[in-house]
């Protein structure tokens, strides 16, 4: 994971830095193809694929040497803390959705796509 002060890169006084290694309870697992939402401090992340090199649950198939599944949970990472925690799980998995997020009211819609199984 990285980031950069947006504030300080636009007058070009900053670089990305790497703070993966300062973040707590790491998913096993990486990201591919999702989509994102800041909200209050965190960062919810949701769709798309996840790599894995251990075991894994439903929805799995064979993809270069290394198994994917279409994730059916949130992951969010607590900007503060730089901690991961698994958010809800998304009833049905879905992938190439769209999304919309209200900020007013707190509330992510998500719709379209299709389903792998």
């Amino acid at each position: 994971m990285w980031r950069i002060n947006l504030d300080k890169a636009i007058s070009g006084k900053a670089d990305w830095e790497d703070i993966t290694s300062q973040t707590k309870n790491l998913p096993p697992y990486s990201f591919s193809h999702h989509c994102a939402v800041a909200y209050k401090s965190k960062i919810y992340f949701y769709g798309g694929t996840r790599f894995y090199s251990g075991p894994v649950n439903k929805f799995v198939v064979g993809f270069r040497k290394k198994k994917m599944e279409v994730p059916e949970s949130v992951n969010i990472i607590d900007l503060k803390t730089l901690t991961w925690s698994m958010g809800p799980s998304i009833t049905q998995a879905r992938d190439d959705f769209a999304s919309a997020f209200d900020e007013q009211t707190g509330r992510l819609y998500i719709f379209g796509g299709f389903n792998q199984s």
